[in-house]
This record gives C-alpha cells, structure tokens and sequence, in this order.
C-alpha cells in the first residue's frame, strides 16, 4: 500500500518524521527526537505510538543517569504536537473527547481490542471472498511475525515498541477492514530485520529481492485501489 505515499494521505509525512526521531533516539539526540515527535504528533494520531517509544526511551535514559538534562527535555517535547492536536478538536466540537467522537460517527471505528480484526480474518479464509481481503490478512499475520522476529533478532526495543504500538492502534480497533494494510505502512521498523539480512547477501540477491517486492507492491497498490472502494 505504499502507494498512499503519493497520494493526499499523511502517512508519507509521518512516515518521514518518524523514522527521524527514531534515528535520534538511536543518536541520543533527545531535543531532536521530541521536536520531531511533537510535528509527528501534529500530522498523524499515530503519533501515539512513536510518544510511547520516544517517552520511554527517554525514561530509561533519565532512570540511567544518562544524558544529563536532554532526556528530560526530549521527553517532554514528545506528546505536544498529539496533545494539543487532541485538545484543539476537543475546542472545535465542545467535547473533551471529540476527536474520538468524531472516529466513532464518521468511520465507526473503536477500540475493541482485536474483536472485529480476528472476525474479519476467519470469515475471509473461510470464504476467500477476494484477493484483496486474503491478502491483507497475509499481510496482518506477516506483520505479527515480523514482531516476532524482531524480538528473537534483538532489534534496538524502541524500534520495536513504535512498531507493536502502530499494529495494536490498527489491529485492536474496528471500522473498515480493508483498511488495515494501509494503516500498517507507518510500521516501518518491522521491516529492520529484513533489512539486515539483506545487507549481508550478494548485491544481485539483494537486486532481485527489491525488484520482486517492488512489481508485487505496485501490482498490490493498483489492483487495491481499482478493486474495492474502500481499500485506502
């Protein structure tokens, strides 16, 4: 579904910042990774799961003794832009919770813990109603074990918090479900481990393996949003 990055969507703009902040995290540039985090947290309310790693890496850094004073500072930069994103909707519709009022009236879409993703997934392999819905739960499961090797492989853990936090806003949530594999593109870091490995093969494997990904995602991409009406 990379497709949606050249579309009018935010996720290229998120995407870009926050793959940014997480290199700093790395860096241990805190400034940098909350100021990037808070223009996240003004672009996507994905924003919440790249706070969530950012603020608890800084946690860690300030309960280490690390960093002196920038881990402070970073961590409280973070959640500006998502909160004062939030509380400028709350202004705008007189509820204090309208940004999830608005979500609920306009896409139903809620929290429920994964109850409409696993519904979603077991009438699809059970009838195969369409490429597109069999697909994205191969994409759905693909995600998971991504996690999952992550975990095993050792990747720098807030990359994988960001990653799990993205997944559990998009799995554990109803509304359209043909929108999930477009809602999975931010998780950008579940792909780390592939990355690694890749690095370590020959330059035509490597060659070969992005131009097969590349044909199979712009195929994906168009058969998606010519398909199913909703898909993006």
């Amino acid at each position: 579904m990379s497709i949606v990055l050249s579309m009018a969507y935010s996720e290229a703009m998120f995407c870009a910042a926050a793959v940014w902040a997480l290199v700093f995290v790395l860096e241990r540039n805190w400034v940098a990774a909350g100021l990037v985090t808070a223009a996240a947290g003004l672009v996507r309310p994905t924003a919440a799961a790249l706070v969530l790693a950012v603020g608890l890496a800084a946690l860690v850094a300030v309960l280490k003794r690390r960093d002196g004073w920038a881990p402070w500072v970073g961590g409280a930069l973070a959640p500006v832009g998502l909160v004062g994103y939030l509380a400028w909707v709350g202004s705008r519709t007189g509820e204090w919770n309208g940004w999830f009022t608005l979500q609920s009236q306009g896409w139903d879409s809620r929290f429920d813990g994964g109850v409409a993703t696993v519904d979603f997934s077991l009438q699809v392999l059970g009838d195969a109603r369409s490429v597109l819905e069999v697909t994205t739960v191969g994409f759905i499961a693909g995600a998971l074990a991504l996690l999952a090797v992550g975990w095993r492989r050792r990747v720098e853990w807030p990359l994988l918090v960001y990653a799990a936090g993205v997944l559990a806003m998009d799995l554990c949530s109803n509304g359209l479900m043909n929108s999930k594999a477009r809602l999975m593109v931010p998780a950008v870091t579940l792909l780390v481990p592939v990355a690694i490995a890749l690095a370590k093969r020959k330059t035509s494997t490597v060659v070969g393996v992005l131009c097969g990904v590349a044909l199979f995602g712009s195929w994906f991409g168009a058969y998606s949003i010519t398909a199913w009406g909703y898909a993006i």
